[in-house]
């Protein structure tokens, strides 16, 4: 299903047949060999086509389907619960009713007393207690924000150093950069000078010595003089422009650059404080609850032994009263307890026979109307998915012809230069 998808050959073909044949020449030369043409490949993501299918929603369907069968016959029916058969025995119930009245009134007594007392020893350890804790929580915040000043002053003595670097960095910088554009001006103004030197001396020996024969030709020559002198000066006038305007340029930008990292360097330190601060904070917040803990456990084994302490002697009458209506209760009632277990017991094997019985037979069926129901679905799967395939190659290899492509492949082969026309045969199919 999910092979690959080859159309090939087509649009070459039609290629082949469409191009003129060359004339043999006149001359015996044999005629240069053509060129190969390159493959043109075409990629199709099944997957994609499929879901985009008019009758795909049918198809992932039918998937859900076998496989939600398939997990059913996987899975067999829970076994049976049974419940067993509780022995009445009147008596008994009587017996244990009347032992838990008098077990609860002398457990009631016990703890009231020893509540009463335990609630007002509570109470004064607890007080004790509270006051430790608000002393450690004021010495915890003050400390708190003694760390919190330390760390803004360290936070602004670096920034004020880190400040100082960066504008000594930056003046160098701008000096250097001062320094080439300085030299770069003076070279210009050299070459500039070196190329109109000797134009400009010949136009003043024109005039000077060798005596122009008319008034009109020495103002001509004048006026050419003054041009080359007024195109020189304006080169170097706009060199200079456009050096001064560079290094206007490098100086903001090396400004903001110097800005930029400033402000980095203070955001940083500002995290970076703010981090510190955090976890001095979660530390101390740890101390006090492990603080808290420690007064906790210390007020829980107070009252632990104050309450094991009020109530011993009391438990141990108790216990002694209880033990002896237990006695006396356990023998009354075991002769009758025996008989109705072993009538429960028999009456529960007899129950789980009939049950696994019935069981069998309705796993049985339901496994052999899950497998019928499981062969149609795959059925119906197979010739719904070859009928969709069959549409697919048809219209993939149309716009294959259309495309003028020599393979169409399905997308997950390697074809990195491929054209990928799963949209094309989308809109074919979605148009049927």
């Amino acid at each position: 299903m999910r092979g690959a998808l080859l159309v090939a050959g087509v649009a070459s073909l039609a290629l082949a047949g469409c191009a003129p044949q060359p004339r043999p020449a006149a001359s015996p030369t044999p005629p240069p060999l053509p060129a190969l043409r390159a493959v043109r490949i075409g990629t199709v993501d099944l997957d994609r086509v499929l879901r985009a299918h008019p009758r795909g929603r049918e198809l992932e369907e039918l998937r859900r389907r076998i496989l939600e069968l398939e997990a059913a016959v996987r899975t067999p029916l829970p076994p049976p619960q049974l419940t067993p058969p509780r022995p009445s025995a009147p008596s008994i119930a009587h017996v244990q009713q009347a032992l838990e009245q008098r077990v609860r009134a002398i457990q009631e007594r016990i703890r009231t007393q020893a509540q009463q007392q335990l609630e007002a020893y509570a109470a004064q350890v607890r007080a004790q207690l509270q006051e430790e804790l608000q002393v450690l929580q004021e010495v915890a915040r003050a400390e708190l924000q003694r760390f919190a000043r330390q760390v803004q002053a360290e936070q602004q003595e670096r920034l004020a150093a880190r400040q100082r670097e960066l504008q000594a960095a930056l003046e160098a910088k701008v000096e250097e950069r001062r320094k080439q554009v300085e030299d770069a001006i003076r070279a210009y103004e050299e070459e500039v000078a070196r190329e109109y030197r000797i134009p400009l001396l010949n136009l003043r020996l024109k005039l000077e010595v060798a005596q122009p024969a008319s008034q009109e030709e020495a103002r001509n020559l004048l006026a050419e003089y003054e041009r080359l002198q007024q195109e020189r000066d304006e080169k170097v006038r706009r060199f200079q422009e456009e050096q001064r305007a560079q290094f206007e340029a490098f100086i903001q930008q090396a400004r903001q650059q110097a800005d930029a990292e400033l402000k980095a360097y203070a955001e940083a330190l500002t995290t970076q404080g703010r981090q510190r601060i955090a976890e001095r904070e979660r530390e101390v917040q740890r101390q006090l609850e492990e603080a808290v803990k420690q007064r906790e456990v210390k007020f829980r084994e107070l009252l632990r032994a104050r309450q094991e302490a009020l109530n011993r002697e009391a438990q141990e009458r108790a216990r002694r009263e209880i033990e002896a209506a237990v006695e006396e209760a356990r023998q009354r009632v075991r002769a009758e307890q025996q008989t109705a277990v072993e009538e429960a017991r028999r009456t529960l094997e007899a129950l789980g026979r009939r049950a696994r019985e019935r069981y069998l037979e309705e796993e049985r069926a339901r496994v052999q109307r899950l497998a019928r129901q499981l062969a149609e679905l795959r059925a119906q799967h197979q010739n719904l998915e070859a009928t969709l395939l069959a549409e697919l190659r048809v219209e993939a290899a149309a716009v294959a012809l259309e495309r003028k492509l020599d393979v169409v492949l399905v997308q997950h082969l390697s074809a990195p230069r491929g054209l990928d026309i799963t949209e094309d045969v989308v809109q074919r199919l979605r148009r049927r």
